[in-house]
């Protein structure tokens, strides 16, 4: 028995005589490897093995050395990312290990969002975020709003963008496409939900209707509209201006007058005196095409009734030849 605790006593010490022969071998660990802000207070912490003593080297701190095992309070200051050294040794050797860049300081992204965010539906857009320099981009089709965080090591910011999708603008001019000289009418690019749409008419005005007059010649308007990213140019409208003092002359010397003007289905058409069966009735368009010509054809008193509402939407002349005379006037189909 006792033969066999002597061997194990010697064989201890043998064992401890190794391990002791053995040189050490450096490792370690920072409390705080990142860390968002200017300035970072850190502790380290030794994990080496069979190391007696100890120097540690701290890169851009204060300290930035120490001969302690497990060093505390080593100040930081400044962004950017430092190394760590630690030599360790004993009776048989020494070893250092470095961690490059090991604890880093970092500072918050700054983000900035530069594009287009309103797009019209059925186009698309790329918009561009620049962070910290560098581009990325967010490709939208349909109005969405993105939230974006950023990271830049510990540091991390966040931020949202929205992209509005819009339909193209519809509408219809509303006029008097025809004026006589010295009149003024005004034009309205009319859409019953155009509470949004921005105008820019070709003279430079950008209300949603546009004053014309007194005019003396024939113009042509035409409008761009846009709401959001969608856009559209008008078809040109042409407000026809005419010399009507013949037509005046005409209806007064005849005494006619025609009712309802704007007309939509009948006119009615009334003399200052009976109307003969030899009377003619004519109407034109601007272009001088007759659509509707016919004589009375009976006595009849000094009102007529005629059916318009198969006539296009437009400015019409009607003529009524009399044995008293002829006469001139106009009217409008809406």
């Amino acid at each position: 028995m006792r033969k066999l605790t002597s061997f194990l006593i010697g064989l201890l010490l043998m064992i401890s005589s190794l391990l002791n022969a053995q040189a050490p071998v450096a490792n370690f660990s920072a409390l705080v490897d990142s860390s968002c802000g200017l300035t970072l207070t850190n502790s380290f912490r030794d994990y080496s093995l069979n190391a007696t003593s100890w120097k540690w080297y701290f890169q851009g701190a204060t300290p930035d050395t120490s001969t302690l095992r497990n060093p505390i309070n080593i100040q930081y200051n400044g962004y950017g990312c430092y190394s760590v050294k630690l030599v360790v040794s004993n009776k048989n050797g020494s070893d250092s290990l470095t961690k490059n860049n090991y604890v880093c300081l970092d500072s918050m992204p700054k983000i900035i969002i530069k594009g287009t965010f309103n797009i019209c539906m059925g186009g698309y857009t790329t918009d561009t975020i620049i962070i910290n320099g560098d581009t990325t981009y967010i490709t939208g089709i349909v109005t969405k709003t993105y939230t974006i965080v950023i990271r830049n090591g510990a540091c991390f910011k966040d931020t949202s963008l929205t992209i509005h999708v819009d339909t193209m603008p519809t509408f219809v001019f509303k006029a008097d496409t025809f004026l006589c000289q010295g009149q003024s009418t005004t034009i309205y690019a009319y859409n019953p939900r155009a509470y949004r749409y921005k105008y820019l008419w070709n003279t430079g005005s950008t209300a949603d209707s546009l004053v014309t007059g007194p005019l003396y010649t024939t113009q042509t308007y035409y409008v761009t509209i846009s709401k959001g990213g969608c856009s559209r140019d008008s078809s040109a409208i042409t407000i026809k201006v005419h010399d009507c003092t013949g037509i005046e002359n005409y209806t007064n010397a005849l005494g006619i007058s025609i009712f309802p003007d704007p007309v939509s289905t009948r006119l009615f058409v009334q003399s200052g005196s009976p109307l003969d069966k030899n009377s003619i009735l004519t109407i034109t368009d601007m272009t001088g095409r007759k659509v509707y010509n016919a004589p009375i054809g009976i006595l009849v008193p000094n009102q007529l009734e005629i059916d318009v509402s198969s006539f296009a939407h437009a400015v019409y002349f009607l003529q009524l030849q009399t044995s008293q005379g002829t006469a001139v006037t106009k009217f409008v189909k809406e």
